[in-house]
């Protein structure tokens, strides 16, 4: 089966740098691998992203893992929280969007969108379980076994 993911935003994320503010981005990894990077939104704790990855799991156990995390320039980027969802917690066919409260910090939500389905891979793309498809407009990694 497909799995769409929308990183559609975050709101009340610490702050990581001086200026009282992130530079905030998420880092997603299905099965304990990293399939997805979507762009830093600089100086805010407020971003929206809008970013949507289709993610093909290798089975309906895997582990969906969202990291937030504080892009520097100088030093090592900063985690600002995460949520880990498991998918056989997930009805397949059905659609989701919801707030998730950030686990590992004090405070800080981000919004996801998740949605099931069995629609195949994009047209002209060859899929194996595991690895990902996206929207051009997003910034993506992309992962073939």
């Amino acid at each position: 089966f497909n799995l769409t993911l929308d990183i559609f935003e975050a709101r009340n994320l610490i702050s990581a740098d001086r200026n009282g503010l992130s530079d905030p981005y998420v880092v997603v990894y299905l099965g304990g691998q990293k399939v997805a990077k979507n762009k830093k939104i600089r100086k805010t704790l407020n971003p929206k992203w809008n970013s949507k990855f289709i993610v093909h799991p290798a089975g309906e156990h895997d582990v969906l893992l969202i990291e937030v995390w504080d892009w520097d320039r100088i030093t090592s980027d900063d985690e600002l929280g995460n949520v880990t969802i498991k998918l056989d917690d997930i009805i397949r066919y059905q659609q989701l969007d919801a707030w998730y409260h950030l686990e590992g910090v004090p405070h800080g939500e981000i919004k996801i969108g998740l949605n099931t389905s069995d629609f195949g891979a994009l047209e002209g793309e060859v899929m194996q379980p595991g690895s990902l498809s996206a929207f051009p407009e997003d910034y993506t990694i992309f992962l073939r076994d």
